[in-house]
Formats: C-alpha cells, sequence, structure tokens
C-alpha cells in the first residue's frame, strides 16, 4: 500500500492503515512508562538545545536540554533548571487496562502520532522567520492544541469532580426516602424499623459530604482523545495571527490560554473555547498563535508585536498555569508579572484587547474558513 509523498499526510494514512489492520502499536516491546502530559517536543522548544539537532547524535543531544520550571504558585525564586525529560511527566499517565495487554500503551502511541504530525509544522517554523500554517500545518496544529487542552490532569480532575457530585446528590436524594431505605434494609435481613430507617438516613446525609468517586483510567483516556477530536474545529476555524517578538515568551502546564474580555454585569459568565475572544498559544520562544473569532474584520498572517503585549501574554500563560511555568535558563519572562495565589484564566490586559492587525512583510493571504 503506497502512502501520500507529504509525510505530514502518511503519518496519517499509516497510522490508519495500522488500525484498520488491527496491528498491534509498534511501542510493544519497548513500551513507553514515563509519559508527558506537555510533551518533549514542545518543551525542547522553550529550552537550551544543542547545535546539532539530526544525524546520528539527535537522540542524545535532545536528552541534554534542559528548561527552567517555576512554580506558578511561588513564582521565580522556586524556579529549577531540569531535563526536559523530567518536567511535566507522569508514570502510565495514558496507560489503560486492555484486554490484550500489548495494547496498555496504544493510547500512548496515538498521541505520539499526533505530535509527530504537529512536529512538522514545528519544524517549518524553525525554517522560516516568516512561516504561516498552510492548510496541512494547520490541521495538524489544530488536533495537537485540542489534544493539549485536555491531556493533562485537568480532565480527570473534572470527571472525579462530576462523578463526586453526581454521586452525593444521589445519596442525599435516597436519605429522603424513608420507603426505599427501608426496602433497602429488609432485602439485606436488617431491622427495617422507623428508628433503623431513620439512623441510615442521617448516616447517608452525613456521608453524602465526605463520598470522593474517581474515573477509571480507561475513563479518563478515553475523554481525553475523543474530546480531542471533538474540539479541533474550535481551533481550526478561527483567524490565526502569528505574532514575533524579540523578547522571549514562556508556556507552561497549561499552554493553551483563554482570554475573555469579562463584562463586570455578567460575573457569572465563564471563558470557553467557542466564547473567548482570543485563544494564545506560545509556539516557541519568540513567537506565539493568536486565535480570534472568525469575523471579517479579523486578518490572518504574520505580524510583530510590541514588548508589552508579550508581556501580556506571558501575564495570561503565568496565570493560567495549573502549576508549572516553564522558560529557557537564559530568559528572564517572569520579570516583574504578578503571580495568582490561585491560577485561573485571567481577564484580558487592556494593551491586548485590540490584537495586532497591522501585516507584517512576507505573509500570506488569509486561509479559506471551513464550513461549518
Amino acid at each position: 500500500m503506497g502512502f501520500s509523498s507529504d509525510p505530514r499526510v502518511a503519518v496519517w494514512e499509516r497510522e490508519a492503515a495500522r488500525s484498520a489492520a488491527g496491528k498491534l502499536p509498534p511501542n510493544v516491546d519497548d513500551p513507553p512508562r514515563r509519559h508527558h502530559y506537555v510533551p518533549q517536543m514542545y518543551l525542547r522548544r522553550f529550552a537550551s538545545r544543542p547545535l546539532v539537532t539530526t544525524g546520528k547524535k539527535a537522540n542524545k543531544q535532545k536528552a541534554k536540554a534542559r528548561i527552567r520550571m517555576v512554580e506558578a504558585r511561588l513564582g521565580p525564586s522556586s524556579g529549577r533548571t531540569v531535563g526536559v525529560a523530567d518536567a511535566a511527566v507522569e508514570t502510565d499517565f495514558y496507560t489503560v487496562d486492555a484486554a490484550d495487554p500489548r495494547r496498555a500503551q496504544e493510547a500512548e502511541h496515538i498521541i505520539g502520532v499526533v505530535e509527530q504530525a504537529a512536529g512538522y509544522a514545528f519544524a517549518h517554523f524553525d525554517n522560516s522567520r516568516d512561516y504561516f500554517p498552510d492548510a496541512v500545518d494547520r490541521e495538524n496544529l489544530a488536533l495537537f492544541m485540542a489534544l493539549q487542552f485536555v491531556r493533562g490532569p485537568e480532565t480527570g480532575e473534572f470527571l472525579t469532580r462530576m462523578y463526586t457530585d453526581v454521586m452525593r446528590m444521589m445519596t442525599r436524594m435516597s436519605a429522603t426516602q424513608p420507603d426505599y431505605i427501608r426496602s433497602h434494609l429488609a432485602e439485606r435481613g436488617e431491622d427495617s424499623s422507623d428508628e433503623a430507617v431513620a439512623r441510615f438516613a442521617a448516616m447517608l446525609e452525613k456521608g453524602a459530604g465526605t463520598l470522593t468517586v474517581a474515573p477509571h483510567r480507561n475513563d479518563t483516556v478515553k475523554t481525553i482523545l475523543e474530546s480531542s477530536h471533538e474540539l479541533v474545529r474550535y481551533f481550526f476555524m478561527r483567524k490565526w495571527a502569528v505574532v514575533r517578538s524579540r523578547v522571549p515568551f514562556l508556556t507552561s502546564d497549561r499552554p493553551i490560554v483563554l482570554h475573555e474580555r469579562r463584562d463586570p454585569h455578567r460575573p457569572w459568565e465563564g471563558s470557553g473555547l467557542m466564547t473567548a475572544d482570543m485563544i494564545l498559544f506560545a509556539i516557541d520562544r519568540r513567537r506565539a498563535l493568536v486565535m480570534q473569532h472568525p469575523l471579517p474584520e479579523h486578518r490572518e498572517g504574520v505580524v510583530d508585536i510590541s514588548d508589552e503585549f508579550v508581556h501580556d501574554i506571558n501575564h495570561a500563560i503565568a496565570n493560567g498555569a495549573r502549576r508549572w511555568l516553564f522558560h529557557h535558563p537564559d530568559d528572564d519572562p517572569l520579570d516583574s508579572l504578578p503571580f495568582n495565589p490561585n491560577p485561573e484564566p485571567a481577564p484580558v490586559p487592556p494593551s491586548a484587547r485590540q490584537p495586532p492587525t497591522e501585516r507584517a512583510a512576507g505573509t500570506v493571504d488569509a486561509q479559506t474558513e471551513p464550513d461549518t
């Protein structure tokens, strides 16, 4: 079977053929156990990297890449320089229970395919300062960002909260149903008197507040993979601007940042992929993606931005982190940045409310928007 001559397409054709044939993932003989929820290939874009990145010495030199890791709640004083391989990593984070144990790392392999496809786009950025993603790179980057939006610990934490809330609600409702409790006790051959029913109801009510229900790892991994494909369009359909800077960007363990103007008269409204005024994603130390609503007044291209705007983007990234911030060991992007002790998406700073519209020399024409 032949595959496309474009490696960005062939990577998906090969994976589709493997899946259709029911073949095992290629990582069976040496299954990876240390899983990164922020991939190494992305973090290396902010790390001190060796000069040679191809050839036989590439893997050894990549292993030497170093990055500054900072505790978001504590600020720069908590920073330490670590190997990229030791950042944003957990053992068996994407491992699943499978009928065939050889497929336990299949999700990790699929995630690796997404990263490989996005890697071609990152390479194009590296090869040209003026690069703007074409349709193929745009789709691969959109999937990469959608996956990154849900692949971290937050998805498991969200499912835990949801399962716990549902179980607590059901337990409290059961405590208000004496007939149900009486039937339950009788089926178990226990005392079903009014006093026994009252005691059991009190126990349910008290226990409801301490219940915690955690999802099975399979549920979490399934949610990550399925959600990422559902969210691709919310990145792809936006108007993209590649912004360039002379001062460095940083990134975090939550590199997809949602920015929205908060209406003081509607403080209850949150920010989501559909509603955010801008989605921010740092590509590397000198470039970031600013993704806006697909409106006619929003243009696409490559543009240089002011130091003030970079500061605002770094502020949003820093205060949107879950726990960790990452930057090049020689950079100081955290200088003068305020830290929120309980990081959450920050409101749009004033200078970021008017995104760049001036097109730089060498930019490409606007991409055609997909039908939605």
